[in-house]
């Protein structure tokens, strides 16, 4: 996940018919997290 693979995907792969699931056998890190809602959030503040 923290390289980028889509969660939709990894759910169809492992074949869970709830996001939930994969979500709780998933992981992303925070770094990753936090650069994603800062990039794609509309309330995010970028950093200069």
């Amino acid at each position: 996940m923290d390289r980028g693979a889509d969660i939709r995907l990894v759910q169809e792969l492992l074949g869970h018919e709830s996001i939930s699931t994969t979500q709780i056998y998933t992981h992303v890190s925070r770094q990753k997290l936090r650069a994603v809602y800062e990039k794609t959030h509309p309330h995010a503040k970028e950093k200069q």
